[in-house]
C-alpha cells in the first residue's frame, strides 16, 4: 500500500472520530441541560391528569411522590409491578390512583 494512501485513510479516520466525538459531546450536553425541564414538564402533566380523576381538594399531599408498588394480581389484571399514587387528605387515605395497562396492543402493553 501507498504511504499516501495510509496517510489519507488515517486523517479520514481522524475526522470522523473527531465529528463523532464532537457530535456525542453535543447531545450529551443538550440531554443534561433539557433533563430537568423535560421531567419536570412529564410530573405536571401526570399532576394534571391525576387531578383529572380526583380534583385537587380531595387531597392534600405530593400525589406524585406518595407511590407504592402494587403486586401482579389477577383481580388487577396487572403482569407487572404496577405503581399506585396515595392520594391523602388530613393523613388519611382519600384515593389510590392505579396506572392502567392495555395488554392488546399491537407492539405491546398501552400504557
Amino acid at each position: 500500500m501507498p504511504e499516501t494512501l495510509i496517510k489519507h485513510a488515517l486523517k479520514t479516520a481522524a475526522t470522523l472520530t473527531a465529528f463523532a466525538l464532537v457530535g456525542t459531546a453535543l447531545l450529551s450536553y443538550i440531554f443534561a441541560i433539557t433533563r430537568a425541564p423535560i421531567e419536570a414538564s412529564e410530573a405536571e402533566a401526570k399532576l394534571a391528569l391525576f387531578k383529572q380523576i380526583m380534583p385537587q381538594e380531595n387531597f392534600d399531599n405530593d400525589i406524585l411522590k406518595h407511590v407504592v408498588q402494587v403486586a401482579p394480581s389477577p383481580l388487577l389484571g396487572n403482569r407487572a409491578a404496577t405503581q399506585a399514587n396515595i392520594a391523602m387528605l388530613n393523613n388519611q387515605v382519600a384515593g389510590v390512583i392505579l396506572e392502567a395497562v392495555a395488554h392488546d396492543g399491537y407492539s405491546g402493553d398501552i400504557k
